[in-house]
């Protein structure tokens, strides 16, 4: 019987490049671990996304990445 070997999705990693942030403003991620990235609620993408700062509220990001799903088939020997 042949085997299948399926390897992870990727890790995503996002730094932003400041802790403080005034209005007007904007905020930098920077992305690494996948091949394609989109900033959620913004919907930007991209490796490196600005967002400016338009609201004095709390505003919660998500960075969610996509890659290849790599599939291996190891015939049996």
């Amino acid at each position: 019987m042949d085997s299948v070997k399926v390897v992870a999705l990727p890790s995503v990693f996002t730094n932003v490049n400041t802790n403080t942030v005034c209005l007007g403003g904007l905020v930098t991620f920077s992305n690494l671990g996948a091949n394609t990235f989109t900033l959620f609620p913004s919907v930007a993408t991209g490796s490196l996304i600005s967002v400016p700062v338009n609201t004095l509220r709390t505003t919660n990001f998500t960075v969610a990445g996509t890659g290849y799903v790599l599939v291996v088939l190891i015939p049996k020997q």
